[in-house]
């Protein structure tokens, strides 16, 4: 049995050290200071898969705006952390400029950290948005 066990530990190690690895290596969230109270958080191709993608947040005297919900659910909820580092005043309007799904796609999790948040947009995009759900993606991608 002794046998086993230095092997044992020497795989385990390498694959702690791999995925240890990796999860530093994953791309991140930026955030940039664009004015006063207004920042711009990035999200690089390669964390939300298929494009780059930006959100506005304009921090209030008594709440935050956001304009823009990423691509994906992980992204937003990335972006939800972020700006609770940057404020404790809730998000309560999230502006969706237009139908695309990377302005949208992340309106969920701001639903669920935000409950009461107004989302904002064109009648075309609401109405493109609930033809669509927010599970709609390239192979079915939620993450």
């Amino acid at each position: 049995m002794a046998r086993f066990t230095l092997p044992l530990c020497a795989i385990v190690f390498a694959i702690v050290s791999t995925l240890s690895a990796n999860a530093i290596a994953q791309p991140a969230l930026t955030t940039e200071t664009l004015a006063d109270n207004i920042y711009l958080l990035r999200a690089p191709e390669a964390l939300d898969f298929w494009t780059a993608t930006n959100s506005v947040v304009i921090v209030n005297d008594q709440d935050v705006v956001v304009f823009d919900s990423f691509t994906r659910p992980g992204t937003a909820r990335l972006a939800i952390a972020a700006i609770r580092k940057l404020t404790t005043k809730p998000v309560r309007t999230l502006i969706n400029s237009h139908w695309h799904q990377d302005h949208w796609r992340g309106n969920d999790e701001f639903v669920t950290a935000y409950p009461g948040i107004q989302i904002v947009t064109t009648v075309e995009t609401r109405d493109y948005m609930r033809r669509m759900q927010s599970g709609f993606l390239i192979n079915g991608t939620r993450a």
